[in-house]
C-alpha cells in the first residue's frame, strides 16, 4: 500500500519474504570475504543490513512507480562478481539510482550524490 498524502509505503509479506530470502542467501554466499575485512561483521548482522537495503530499493521502487516513473525492477539476482550497477533505473530518463536506507529503521532512504533524482 502507498499512501503519497502520508508519505507511507507499506511492503506485503511476499516482498519483505523475498528480500529476506535475498539477504540470507547472499549473506551465507558472501559472509566469508566481508567477515576477513570486519572481524565485528556477524552473519545475523549482514543479513539485517542486507534485507533492510533489498527493502529500501522495494519502497524506493513502488513509490516512483505511483509517481508514475517507468522504473527497472528490483534485481533479487545473486551475482558472482562485484556488481556496481545502479539499484534502480528510470527508464527514458537515464537516471541510476543507489538507494541508501536508514540504519534504525525503514522511515527515509536516500539517493547517492550522483543519482540526480531527488525525491519529496
Amino acid at each position: 500500500m502507498i499512501d503519497l498524502d502520508k508519505k507511507e509505503i507499506i511492503l506485503w509479506g511476499e516482498e519483505t519474504d523475498k528480500a529476506l530470502k535475498f539477504a540470507t542467501e547472499f549473506a551465507n554466499k558472501k559472509f566469508q570475504f566481508w567477515s576477513d575485512r570486519d572481524k565485528t561483521l556477524t552473519l545475523e548482522k549482514t543479513i539485517e543490513n542486507l534485507y533492510r537495503g533489498k527493502c529500501g530499493e522495494i519502497a524506493a521502487y513502488r513509490y516512483l512507480v505511483a509517481k508514475n516513473h517507468k522504473v527497472s525492477e528490483v534485481d533479487f539476482v545473486i551475482h558472482d562478481f562485484v556488481d556496481h550497477d545502479a539499484d534502480l533505473v528510470v527508464i527514458g530518463h537515464g537516471i541510476e539510482l543507489h538507494v541508501k536506507t536508514c540504519l534504525r529503521d525503514f522511515t527515509s532512504w536516500l539517493f547517492e550524490k550522483d543519482a540526480r533524482y531527488v525525491c519529496n
